[in-house]
């Protein structure tokens, strides 16, 4: 089981402390996003113990971690539509996973897809028309894109190779993924939401996951160079120009809207915490576990 996802950067890059708080509780947190308002996180967990599937469960809470509350059972892989007022993911239920969201006002529940298959790590994109996903219904992982009202996903990628966690960008023209490869030498891959144009953005021995855009069309990632060392974010820049943003093991990071905040994820299974660092004066305040 992967146990680390995506960075997306701030205008600016910012070290990281070498030494974070560690997680208080056996909890393991995969993933976690930001409401359009800046005002809350939207997230998954693990509650920890016998690994079962069932146990995880997607939360909503206020970004200085109050106000926490469940609004979904086997679900995770998070992402918040772009009126703020519903957050999709993907959940187990009978035998297949489908796409789902819910409504934070009403607690209503709508379906996207027909549970006949592994349907998972939903992305909104930016105009609230689409939802890029993971699917194996062509029989292996690969992206597919629903728009909403006009019939079935449209499949947008294939391999003989498995691809994983699409994000879009800002303008909703480009959506960046990662390709799993033998060896653990998985890349960064792009492609325009109608499946032409596709490039790769790493091609190196690394094992780079979980990409996002930045907010200057750059692509940051998490990394780690060999299977000892820690798994760090990197940006690579749109002039091609690489950097690493993170001093501490860190993955899946995700900028406020406002470019002041970097909501992160650190820790190893079974436990990993959720921490917020402040862009201006780099602290860091652990939010959730």
């Amino acid at each position: 089981m992967l146990k680390v996802v995506c960075g997306v950067l701030v205008l600016h890059a910012v070290a990281l402390a070498t030494e974070l708080p560690a997680p208080a509780e056996e909890r393991f947190h995969q993933d976690v996003a930001w409401s359009p308002d800046g005002h809350w996180l939207a997230f998954s967990e693990f509650s920890g113990g016998e690994y079962k599937p069932e146990k995880w469960s997607v939360w909503v809470t206020r970004v200085d971690g109050s106000e926490r509350r469940r609004i979904a059972e086997h679900a995770m892989y998070v992402s918040w539509s772009p009126d703020g007022r519903r957050v999709a993911y993907g959940a187990e239920r009978g035998e297949g996973w489908g796409l789902f969201s819910t409504s934070l006002d009403s607690g209503i529940t709508e379906c996207f897809t027909d549970l006949q298959h592994k349907d998972r790590q939903p992305a909104w994109s930016p105009d609230g028309k689409h939802l890029a996903f993971v699917s194996d219904r062509s029989g292996a992982s690969h992206i597919f894109v629903l728009t909403f009202g006009t019939g079935d996903p449209v499949q947008i990628t294939g391999d003989t190779l498995k691809d994983y966690n699409p994000q879009w960008s800002a303008d909703g023209t480009r959506l960046v993924f990662y390709r799993g490869k033998p060896e653990g030498h998985d890349d960064v891959y792009i492609v325009a939401p109608d499946g032409t144009g596709l490039r790769a953005v790493t091609l190196d021995s690394a094992l780079d996951i979980f990409p996002c855009f930045d907010t200057q069309g750059g692509v940051v990632f998490a990394s780690r160079a060999t299977e000892e060392a820690p798994s760090l974010l990197v940006r690579i820049n749109s002039d091609g120009t690489r950097e690493t943003l993170t001093k501490a093991p860190a993955f899946f990071a995700r900028v406020s809207p406002d470019g002041r905040r970097i909501a992160f994820i650190s820790g190893q299974w079974p436990k990993s915490a959720v921490y917020l660092l402040d862009t201006q004066d780099s602290t860091i305040t652990k939010v959730i576990n």
